[in-house]
């Protein structure tokens, strides 16, 4: 199998319209401040749901066969965003932080999620946060269960030149 930066593809590039919402529309006696739910978080809890999966599988298939420097944090660079990303450094990023317990990395590489967020007019904030997060966690925990994922979800791209991760080892 071909090694991809991302899970998702975009097939369909139609913006989502929304067929009904709970109150449904015209509803009379409902508080205002009541939540409005709609399909668009479900559908995001299942993209999350699914890229764990083929995570997991991945994992499952390779991970034991993967050569470990005994530092956690080289082999989080090595085997998530080198071998299951298919990233290199400098060509699609760079580390901007080293320590014994913390990794912070800057990427401009092609993103499928960035350009599929754009062309839907979608935040690439609620849809990373939301469906991208807990995957690389997932993704790194079984590296080592010691490594704790984040992103500056503030300087996201499009809103920053780059998204920038952070990646620490707590004792």
């Amino acid at each position: 199998m071909p090694r991809q930066q991302s899970d998702l593809a975009v097939v369909d590039s139609t913006p989502p319209t929304v067929d009904s919402t709970v109150p449904s529309d015209g509803a009379t006696g409902v508080s205002p401040h009541r939540p409005i739910y709609a399909a668009f978080d479900e559908a995001l809890s299942y993209l999350e749901r699914c890229r764990i999966e083929k995570r997991l599988s991945w994992l499952d298939k390779n991970l034991e066969s993967m050569a470990r420097t005994g530092n956690p944090l080289d082999d989080a660079v090595r085997i998530f965003y080198e071998v299951y990303l298919g990233l290199s450094i400098p060509e699609d990023g760079e580390i901007i932080e080293r320590t014994d317990t913390r990794l912070v990395t800057r990427w401009w590489n092609q993103c499928p999620t960035l350009e599929a967020c754009k062309n839907l007019g979608l935040d690439t904030r609620q849809v990373c946060t939301k469906a991208q997060h807990a995957p690389v966690q997932v993704f790194l925990s079984r590296i080592d269960p010691r490594l704790k994922f984040d992103r500056d979800y503030d300087r996201l791209r499009p809103l920053g030149p780059y998204c920038e991760e952070i990646i620490t080892l707590e004792e």
